[in-house]
């Protein structure tokens, strides 16, 4: 070894890994001649490190021969206690007051042919998740109208009662598909703008095949090289009586549309090292799939935060000072879905846990893994392809 190496070792830490792409990509730039001495490989490789070292250190993902910059922050964690003092005070995180949060739920109530609504108070925000982003109104007619603090745009309209009455009425799903196109039209949107990617009905007879019901969901979203962005969607919820709207909900966050630089084999290797951080169980299965997904801090709650993440999953009720909110990024992306499930490994290949509670919450893990950076910017506790897998195929609309 010469002085010159001798003196990049010193400046830099030798023990990172250095990306094999990101080593050809400089061998490849710095020298055009194959048959290189082992001497100028050497250097190349403790200069790729350096590289390395100073790109790690300013916020650089690799993948494949691009560089990307790293998209996910340590999100700021917070109790629900905390959340809802900060409601009271105002918080900074809204950007339009109480007042003009009702002006816009009333425009947009005549707007979409609610004229006999009149908002008669403020109620509180239904999703947890939203108490600092979120305003919410009650009507004379029990509508709850919700509106973003954020964006100053309209959330969601929801009816605030039930009959069970209802479970006594069914539509085909025939019917269903054009009682859905025609909320569409009477909303105000366009043919092409969205589309109809799911139907699904409450099925109280246990059928599963989404056919028939007394309430039906129907999805209209923004799809992208044959993906649906469920965060960029129209979905309205109706009762087969009176074919009366019961929910209507508007997902406004935009895609990236980042391009595919990770594998699929290179997403599972990505779960799994994570995964062993915070998971001892056997992985006894794996499955991944590429999906639109928005950005959460799942995984990272899960692995920082290990039992406050898991106790209001274990426990029915936890005090507010024991629950937390995490605050992340409103940001969409094509991600691999990696699903881990865990058992203890045995002749029949199941899984083993304490109780019920345990195997749904602790028997799998979904982590969403970036398919530009390699990063993981959320998860799940569900099995989160399972859906896809074995019940969209009877609500997908062709």
């Amino acid at each position: 070894m010469d002085d010159i190496d001798e003196k990049i070792i010193k400046k830099i830490n030798t023990n990172q890994n250095v990306p094999v792409g990101f080593t050809q990509s400089i061998q490849k730039a710095l020298y055009k001649d194959v048959k290189i001495k082992n001497k100028v490989v050497e250097f190349t490789k403790i200069l790729a490190t350096a590289c390395t070292t100073i790109a790690i250190a300013g916020g650089v993902s690799f993948a494949g021969y691009g560089l990307y910059q790293k998209i996910w922050k340590d999100p700021e964690r917070i109790s629900i206690e905390q959340a809802k003092q900060q409601l009271d005070e105002e918080s900074q995180i809204q950007n339009i007051t109480e007042e003009q949060a009702k002006e816009i739920a009333e425009q947009k109530l005549k707007e979409i042919g609610f004229t006999d609504e009149i908002i008669v108070e403020t109620t509180d925000v239904p999703d947890q998740n939203k108490l600092l982003t979120s305003y919410c109104f009650r009507t004379n007619n029990k509508w709850i109208i919700s509106v973003n603090a954020k964006t100053a745009k309209f959330e969601s309209l929801s009816f605030g009662d039930y009959n069970k009455k209802w479970e006594n009425y069914t539509i085909t799903r025939k019917e269903a598909i054009e009682v859905a196109k025609d909320f569409y039209n009477k909303f105000g949107y366009k043919e092409g703008d969205y589309q109809l990617v799911s139907l699904r009905a409450n099925d109280l007879k246990g059928e599963g095949n989404g056919n028939t019901g007394f309430e039906f969901f129907a999805t209209f979203s923004k799809v992208y090289d044959g993906l649906a962005n469920s965060y960029e969607s129209v979905e309205i919820d109706f009762l087969a009586k009176d074919k009366k709207l019961y929910d209507y909900t508007v997902r406004d966050n935009k895609f990236e549309n980042n391009p595919i630089e990770i594998t699929k084999e290179q997403a599972i290797e990505i779960a799994k090292n994570e995964d062993r951080k915070v998971e001892t169980k056997d992985i006894i299965g794996v499955s991944a799939e590429l999906r639109i997904e928005k950005m959460n801090a799942e995984a990272y709650a899960r692995l920082k935060y290990t039992d406050d993440y898991y106790k209001p999953m274990m426990q029915t009720e936890v005090p507010d000072n024991e629950s937390y909110l995490y605050k992340t990024d409103d940001r969409v992306r094509r991600v691999w879905i990696v699903v881990l499930k865990y058992g203890v490994q045995n002749d029949e290949n199941k899984s083993e846990f304490e109780n019920l509670a345990e195997r749904t919450q602790k028997g799998q893990f979904s982590y969403f893994v970036d398919c530009t950076t390699g990063e993981i910017i959320g998860g799940s506790t569900s099995d989160y392809l399972v859906w896809d897998n074995k019940w969209s195929k009877y609500y997908a609309v062709e």
